[in-house]
Order: structure tokens, then sequence, then C-alpha cells
């Protein structure tokens, strides 16, 4: 693997926690 292949992977999983924890921010904020 190349090195920006590893960035990209890190970044992927970066966002997806992300998203993991603005979801449920959100159902509380609308709850």
């Amino acid at each position: 693997m190349s090195l920006e292949e590893v960035i990209n992977q890190a970044v992927a999983k970066i966002e997806d926690s992300r998203v993991m924890l603005t979801r449920p921010m959100q159902a509380w904020n609308h709850g």
C-alpha cells in the first residue's frame, strides 16, 4: 500500500467515527 492509500483509509475511518458520534447527538437535539 502506498502512503496515500494509508492516509485515505485513516481519513475514512475518522469520518465514519465522526458520523457515529454526531448521529446520536442530532437525535438528542431533536428529542
